[in-house]
């Protein structure tokens, strides 16, 4: 039974920029205003289903469970949201806009988000991250999470930036994300392995590191390294190993985490032959390796080329040598010598 709609709550989300300028409201924006119905939605269904367990959804929920723009304030696109209401289905709008709120604030204020059903944990923090992609620079979309007269959380490009790289982990593994709040190591690190996966929208990739596990790793939109990844995943075969360079940030138990920034990807072929492993171990020496500031990764022009030398000395029915990686060692007489270590026939 439809009953006359309630006293206003009306949620207040209002979008700055010169495009805004005059009460305007572009019509490719209204995308921003659709995500937000669809995140109350999302939290709404499932704390039905929560009661009403077994049960269908009604066939009417999301009609009204829906917003409707109440009011457009004179001279900005500052817009005043309000429910289509419904006797039955008040209680799950309200405690919908709650939690959405409480969930946009703790995502922008790096605080742990509020407890929600698992169930659709992942949907939620897509969504979340979704707000803000048709903003351009210089653009915000202001979201009252705590009333119209309160400050309100600010989603700009940076600032949903941060948002996608909190979250990003989480899409793609269930343990618990560290405490990335704090001070977390970092530095300048190279890592081999394959990469699985990209997302243009997020600007990050998934990599598959041959010795760490997953990683995430996120990459300069507006450069050139979007079409280096893209094109190592247009083939149908598996993904080649390639060499990953980049600001690598650790855990706090010292476990490799995520690149906070990208540097370079390269690709190489370690062959097929018996050096192939040693190759690519090779490959993962990063500055340092020989505990010298100077000691650099090997360049994958001389992997290859030591590749190639090994193929022609096995196809040649020759007897293949060795190769060595310099290391120091400690010395009980004389402290630090260099010493050389067998590294693979």
């Amino acid at each position: 039974m439809h009953v006359a709609q309630a006293e206003s709550s009306a949620r207040r989300i209002k979008l700055t920029g010169a495009r805004f300028n005059g009460g305007r409201l572009p019509v490719d924006s209204l995308v921003e205003l659709e995500r937000y119905q669809e995140l109350l939605r999302i939290v709404a269904r499932s704390s039905w289903r929560q009661d009403h367990p077994g049960e269908d959804l009604p066939a009417d929920f999301d009609d009204e469970v829906s917003l409707t723009i109440e009011s457009i304030e004179e001279g900005s696109a500052d817009v005043m949201l309000a429910f289509e209401r419904h006797a039955v289905y008040q209680e799950y709008q309200r405690q919908a806009d709650d939690t959405v709120s409480d969930m946009i604030a703790a995502s922008y204020e790096s605080r742990e988000l509020p407890e929600f059903p698992a169930a659709i944990a992942s949907e939620v923090r897509e969504r979340i991250v979704l707000l803000g992609t048709s903003l351009e620079a210089g653009q915000s979309i202001e979201v009252y999470t705590a009333g119209p007269s309160n400050p309100p959380i600010e989603i700009t490009i940076e600032s949903r930036r941060e948002v996608v790289q909190t979250f990003a982990l989480e899409d793609f593994i269930s343990a618990p994300m560290p405490d990335v709040h704090g001070e977390l190591q970092s530095h300048s690190e190279t890592i081999v392995g394959r990469i699985t996966e990209i997302d243009a929208e997020k600007a990050t990739f998934r990599f598959e590191s041959l010795r760490h596990g997953r990683l995430i790793g996120h990459y300069d939109a507006e450069g050139q390294l979007f079409d280096d990844i893209r094109s190592v995943l247009d083939s149908p075969a598996e993904a080649p190993i390639l060499r990953v360079e980049g600001q690598l940030q650790y855990k706090r138990d010292g476990s490799p985490w995520r690149f906070t920034e990208t540097y370079a990807v390269e690709q190489f072929v370690p062959g097929s032959g018996s050096w192939a492993e040693r190759l690519i171990e090779l490959a993962q020496l990063s500055t340092g390796w020989a505990d010298s500031d100077n000691a650099t990764p090997v360049a994958v022009v001389a992997l290859e080329a030591t590749n190639a030398l090994m193929q022609a000395i096995s196809d040649a029915g020759r007897q293949l040598p060795s190769f060595y990686r310099r290391r120091r060692v400690a010395s009980s007489s004389s402290g630090r010598l260099s010493a050389w270590y067998a590294a693979s026939r």
